[in-house]
């Protein structure tokens, strides 16, 4: 079924001076599965027939920089606003035709966490945004929930799980590709404290 959440494992690494954090993370996958269309649909100037079921595959890279300042940074509890710049890049083939999307989104994001053991804490995430330049569009929106282990003042590693969604439409000349990506990721990371 094309509208199953696509499973998109993902690693992550951040560097933090005080309350100021530097993250990267990547997330890789790739998918091979049928589809069938409930309406036409038209990909590269190609029109699937309502019911017609072709072959499809996709391929995705996603990657995030992010900055962040934690606002609240106790044992307790901590709570950041931070900035994002987030790359998703993906090759989608329909049947014979295949096509690459790209796009660049600047994401605003919010995270909190809340101690409730020593050195064990529950973490999350929001963050999303939307904009558009002459022929591309784009629209992102995630959440992540997940526990936080802290053995070491240096040291922390975190296990995640993020629902998102990516929406990308390219167009150009009478030519539009659309894509909806709705994932689910396990999500895995590591923090560096100086």
């Amino acid at each position: 079924d094309w509208t199953d959440p696509a499973v998109v494992p993902g690693v992550g690494l951040e560097v933090s001076i005080d309350r100021h954090a530097l993250g990267v993370s990547l997330r890789i996958s790739q998918f091979h599965r049928h589809a069938a269309f409930d309406a036409p649909t038209t990909w590269n100037e190609t029109v699937f027939a309502p019911g017609d079921r072709v072959r499809t595959e996709l391929q995705i890279f996603d990657s995030t920089v992010d900055y962040r300042y934690w606002i609240v940074d106790t044992s307790g509890l901590r709570l950041a606003a931070g900035i994002s710049g987030r790359y998703v890049r993906m090759h989608l083939e329909l049947g014979n035709d295949d096509d690459n999307l790209g796009a660049f989104v600047p994401e605003l994001e919010l995270r909190g966490g809340w101690e409730f053991t020593p050195g064990l804490s529950a973490e999350a995430r929001l963050a999303g945004f939307a904009y558009s330049v002459s022929n591309l569009r784009a629209q992102s929106a995630s959440a992540r929930l997940g526990l936080r282990w802290q053995p070491t003042p240096s040291f922390a590693a975190a296990l995640s799980f993020e629902a998102g969604l990516f929406h990308v439409i390219s167009s150009g000349g009478i030519q539009r590709n659309e894509v909806d990506l709705r994932s689910f990721s396990p999500f895995v990371s590591l923090e560096v404290r100086f």
